[in-house]
């Protein structure tokens, strides 16, 4: 269950929905992302949104609330489904489900994020705390929390979460298809890339300024690749401009997994996605998942100690970490993959070595099936255990 169906930007959802192997997932959903994943899912398994007209429609767009009717018909079309358990996605889309959640009698986990516990919760003035606490920590009709990491489940605990409800899982990533041979041999230049919506947590004008840096301190011919869109795009193409810089390109959005995406990863030498936590509204990522298709495509990767990637990259040995907003740090680290192309393959090798072994989503889904099969056959939800082959909702 969640609120969007389904931009390409939460392919790490998509993922999860179609790497089920014991369990047979039907979506709920309030709005429809078009040119997303909708249509994906739509071919493949039950797909469900509640609003039968326009009224209902209004009522969830303008107080963000489901009416009578879009309840009824949403406990309709779980009645008939007839799900082992719900897994909602977001703790900030599960308010607007929060308040059927108690009455289905249904094992429910919620998946958490990132700025659903960062950012979310200081909006309206700290209400967006209050407001979780009370319609999701405090809901009776959840069972479990799941956090990408420890640092997440720290979060999620000063905000008032049970600690004994929650569990830390990291979903995994696909890392099959990103997997491709690559030569670490010398080339005219060496292309830097960083595949991105254009949000300030990804830390694009950290890294513009870091590069410029760059540009400025190594002989070697360099080029940096941003790729993505989003809602800072007139901002970063004016950061690009202003540092009079001629080899930085800003290409346009990717489809997730389509060849051009795939391009873009053997084009690179070195992947960068500096991450940073905005002093404004504290927003934090989880794990990102470009990161890990990097590593599985053999780039070595720059990032930084933020949230989860600590978790994934061992600084030196399976990448690069670097403190938030230093940019002398990651024009160094930059510096040092660029002027040696023999680390570059040390660590691109070791990456996707950890990458493929340890972040894959097949692994991971085991993971999280076995989570659903405790929920199912925890003593108080004794009456709805499930078989294999049982179904889920997501």
């Amino acid at each position: 269950m969640m609120r969007w169906c389904l931009p390409f930007t939460a392919s790490f959802i998509r993922n999860q929905i179609v790497h089920h192997q014991q369990y047979e997932p039907a979506v709920v959903y309030l709005q429809k992302s078009e040119g997303g994943f909708l249509r994906e899912l739509s071919e493949k398994y039950p797909t469900f949104c509640p609003f039968t007209n326009g009224f209902d429609r209004l009522i969830y767009e303008k107080a963000r609330l489901l009416s009578p009717r879009a309840k009824s018909s949403l406990a309709r079309f779980i009645e008939d489904f007839q799900p082992g358990l719900l897994h909602l996605h977001y703790g900030v889309d599960t308010l607007v489900y929060a308040g059927i959640l108690s009455t289905l009698d249904i094992p429910v986990c919620v998946s958490f994020y990132g700025y659903d516990c960062t950012s979310f919760p200081n909006r309206f003035y700290g209400y967006g705390r209050k407001l979780l606490k009370k319609h999701v920590f405090d809901n009776p009709g959840i069972d479990l929390y799941l956090a990408m990491t420890e640092d997440m489940k720290k979060d999620l605990i000063r905000l008032g979460c049970p600690e004994d409800k929650i569990i830390v899982h990291y979903y995994g990533t696909e890392t099959k298809p990103f997997q491709m041979e690559r030569s670490y041999q010398e080339g005219e230049t060496v292309n830097l890339m960083i595949i991105s919506s254009f949000q300030e947590r990804k830390g694009h004008a950290f890294l513009i300024d870091a590069f410029a840096q760059l540009q400025k301190s190594t002989a070697k011919n360099v080029h940096l690749h941003i790729v993505g869109d989003g809602y800072l795009r007139r901002d970063i193409e004016q950061k690009i401009a202003a540092t009079g810089l001629n080899n930085i390109t800003l290409h346009g959005p990717v489809q997730y997994g389509s060849e051009e995406h795939l391009a873009y990863f053997r084009m690179a030498d070195i992947f960068v996605h500096p991450s940073v936590t905005p002093p404004e509204d504290g927003e934090k990522e989880g794990i990102p998942g470009a990161i890990i298709e990097a590593m599985a495509a053999g780039l070595p990767v720059v990032s930084t100690y933020h949230a989860g990637i600590p978790y994934i990259i061992e600084s030196g040995k399976t990448g690069i970490l670097v403190r938030e907003y230093d940019t002398d740090g990651l024009k160094g680290a930059l510096q040092s993959l660029v002027e040696h192309s023999a680390y570059r393959e040390t660590l691109g090798r070791a990456g996707q070595e950890y990458a493929t072994r340890h972040l894959d989503i097949t692994e991971k889904e085991l993971e999280l099936e076995h989570i659903y099969e405790l929920m199912t056959k925890a003593p108080q939800r004794a009456n709805t255990a499930l078989p294999a082959g049982s179904r889920t909702s997501d």
